[in-house]
């Protein structure tokens, strides 16, 4: 997995990974000020299978509870189960004011000290041709 700030032609992480291989990106919600948690999937194909989203307080950005999406609530927290297309990368800004992590074989990454600003990154799996 390589994690990079595209725009600064800078590599922030290299991460062994394998199929099947499950990671989680979490940061804190700019509104509700609480920490939301996706979950994805590393396919065969080196492509990344959204899974769930996990959040206990509503706010803009956050999947609606609108009975179009599969959910559930445990412990207070919602659970929404994605079914969405695979995707070959994620694009997101990170801020050390959101705090963004990257969780992986029980290792958390943080996304944002490496910048005293909000930067985009680039998450994609690096499959041997």
């Amino acid at each position: 997995m390589i994690i990079k700030a595209p725009r600064l032609d800078q590599t922030i992480y290299t991460l062994p990974v394998e199929k099947d291989d499950i990671f989680n990106l979490s940061y804190v919600h700019s509104v509700s000020r609480q920490r939301v948690e996706g979950t994805f999937k590393i396919t065969e194909t080196g492509m990344i299978k959204p899974l769930t989203t996990e959040f206990d307080s509503f706010g803009p950005g956050l999947p609606e509870l609108d009975g179009s999406i599969e959910y559930e609530i445990k412990n207070k927290t919602f659970i929404v189960y994605h079914d969405e297309k695979l995707r070959e990368h994620i694009r997101l800004f990170v801020s050390p004011l959101t705090g963004e992590q990257l969780s992986l074989h029980d290792k958390v990454y943080d996304l944002t000290s490496h910048h005293g600003h909000p930067i985009l990154v680039k998450i994609y799996i690096h499959t041997a041709d």
